[in-house]
């Protein structure tokens, strides 16, 4: 079986360390499209190829956020909503913050599908407000609280494993969205939705259905 096309988690051992590479990831797209977007832009590079490549970099930031986010109710957070419903303010709170997130990356794709020279006010909203949560937050309260809990409970193997497992969640993410991604279609993995909208609002039974699809290896 194929590999996932250009993971940045290729290599990895444990869950957290997959989750981070995540991050790092999400945090590199972040810093670039704002780059891209900064007022400091030359005005001559203000031009339809500037705003396409604005357009491509949110659109991948909002597939690869999307597959993390499914990856990571998935895989870290599979108890979250239950434990919610038992009154565990911690679990609510989570609940919540992943609650705003999804939405505020339903308003970054659907930003990133209008034309940005006629909505550009719109964008900067969607990125800015993206960025408070994802940069502040997410990143932050996973990495200090949930993957040191986690890799507390779980043997060497069943980090490695969840890990593999976490890293297959590559192929949620549609052929040509990635920059690195020319050769792709080779592997011949259909990504099952056609859009973020569609991942999110998968159910897990779903994702995972889908992800039994997926190469193992």
């Amino acid at each position: 079986m194929p590999s996932p096309p250009k993971s940045p988690t290729i290599g990895i051992r444990y869950i957290s360390d997959a989750v981070k590479s995540d991050h790092r990831l999400l945090e590199r797209l972040y810093a670039k499209l704002t780059s891209s977007s900064s007022p400091t832009t030359p005005s001559n590079t203000t031009t339809a190829t500037s705003l396409d490549h604005q357009r491509a970099l949110c659109r991948r930031l909002a597939w690869e956020l999307g597959r993390h986010l499914v990856a990571v109710e998935l895989f870290i957070f599979p108890g979250t909503a239950h434990r919610a419903k038992q009154g565990n303010a911690a679990a609510r709170e989570r609940q919540r913050d992943m609650a705003q997130l999804r939405g505020e990356l339903r308003a970054l794709s659907a930003a990133a599908a209008a034309d940005p020279a006629e909505d550009e006010a719109r964008l900067t909203t969607a990125v800015g407000e993206l960025g408070e949560h994802l940069l502040r937050r997410h990143i932050r309260d996973v990495e200090r609280v949930d993957l040191v809990n986690i890799e507390n409970v779980l043997s060497a193997q069943e980090s490695e494993d969840l890990a593999r497992d976490f890293e297959r969640t590559v192929y949620f993410i549609p052929h040509g969205v990635r920059e690195d991604d020319g050769e792709e279609d080779g592997f011949g993995v259909k990504a099952p939705y056609s859009s973020v909208e569609g991942l999110l609002d998968a159910s897990p039974g779903e994702l995972r259905a889908a992800m039994k699809k997926f190469p193992e290896e």
